[in-house]
């Protein structure tokens, strides 16, 4: 039988890259700390915090001995999603398909159409659950023209008031809201000329030296169902902005591959392309103040 082959480190090398220029919340990957992770056992991850005491008045008349005044906890979160895909190629199909159907032309569009939206949607509505278990209240005011800017400006604040660094402050927003952005009489905007010299590129990439990445609305939402695929649940709230820091959360990718078989009897000749990847997303509990959220408030039942 032919061996399978792995192509976790060719393949998956073009993946990643793929996964980095089409990830929406790739900036929110990328806390240091991922790399610091201690696993425990195959699917549980431990978290260390380190806190001290304040500084006390010296005493210049008579020597203290020095006590502990530090203390380590630990938090240790378990990984769930645990996600593969599959599928049998038979050779006829790349033939007769002029080679359209080739296993990387395949595998690319899984992963283009599926895999990444589905691992940006994972992310953005596990942050926010477990944003909202540590006692966090999304705000729920009612965007428009006129008061985004005071929306935003109000995020910031509290951010700042729980001393978030201002430094790498990221903020996501659905297309409404930088359409909402565009509109508002008080955002500066830098209007340059193409080199045709014929259209202007009006955009707003920065607020306040905030990045500003805009996110289909599909994918800013409270709640999915990923029985198959990810699926917007029927009880989820609309995200309008997302404003963050990454050091407030953590993105432990515990596998990833891509395997190909070749055919064999086995396979009835068919080739069999199979991925899967196991990560999970975690908010640590002394980062939360670093995230914030406002929401489209759900309807009241009967309203």
């Amino acid at each position: 039988m032919a061996e399978a082959l792995n192509y976790a480190t060719q393949y998956q090398q073009a993946l990643d890259q793929v996964f980095e220029r089409r990830l929406h919340f790739q900036a929110m990957r990328t806390n240091p700390m991922n790399a610091q992770i201690r696993w425990l056992g195959g699917k549980s991850v431990r978290i260390p915090t380190l806190s001290t005491t304040g500084n006390s008045d010296r005493d210049r008349d008579g020597v203290t001995l020095a006590q502990r005044n530090f203390d380590i906890s630990w938090q240790t979160m378990d990984l769930k999603f645990d996600r593969d895909w599959n599928t049998s190629i038979d050779p006829m199909d790349i033939d007769e398909g002029n080679m359209v159907a080739t296993i990387q032309n395949i595998g690319g569009v899984h992963v283009l159409e599926h895999t990444i939206p589905e691992r940006d949607k994972y992310f953005i509505s596990k942050a926010y659950a477990e944003w909202l278990a540590l006692d966090n209240v999304a705000d729920t005011t009612e965007i428009s023209a006129k008061n985004v800017l005071q929306v935003f400006d109000r995020l910031m604040e509290q951010m700042t008031d729980s001393n978030v660094p201002e430094t790498g402050r990221v903020l996501y927003i659905t297309p409404q809201i930088k359409t909402m952005l565009i509109s508002a009489a008080d955002v500066e905007r830098s209007l340059s000329v193409r080199e045709s010299g014929t259209s202007l590129n009006r955009d707003v990439m920065q607020l306040d030296n905030v990045q500003v990445v805009t996110v289909p609305s599909d994918t800013m939402r409270t709640l999915y169902d990923f029985k198959k695929g990810a699926n917007i649940a029927a009880n989820s709230a609309q995200i309008n902005m997302f404003l963050g820091v990454n050091a407030a959360i953590l993105n432990p990718m515990k596998y990833q591959s891509v395997m190909i078989s070749p055919p064999t009897a086995h396979t009835k000749d068919n080739w069999i392309y199979f991925e899967r990847y196991y990560e999970d997303v975690f908010v640590l509990e002394n980062k939360a103040k670093g995230l914030a959220f406002n929401i489209t408030a759900k309807p009241k039942q009967g309203a």
